[in-house]
């Protein structure tokens, strides 16, 4: 039971981790884009990952459904 409650806590950690990445991310991208600059979000291994974050913040700062995020990031 214990081990349960120590993994429970850990995928709680990591998304916590995660979800202030993501926050980070899209003020980063907001800030560029409200100055006036452009930003270019690519991954270095060509996995989705880039996308994924692009995904977040036109969800979180356009309030974007993911639907509408993926048409427009298309």
């Amino acid at each position: 039971m214990l081990c349960c409650r120590w993994e429970v806590l850990r995928a709680k950690l990591l998304l916590m981790i995660l979800y202030n990445v993501i926050l980070q991310v899209t003020t980063w991208i907001d800030s560029a884009l409200s100055a006036g600059g452009a930003v270019l979000v690519h991954c270095h291994e060509g996995k989705s990952r880039s996308v994924a974050l692009l995904l977040a913040y036109l969800m979180i700062d356009k309030g974007h459904t993911l639907k509408s995020a993926m048409e427009h990031i298309k």
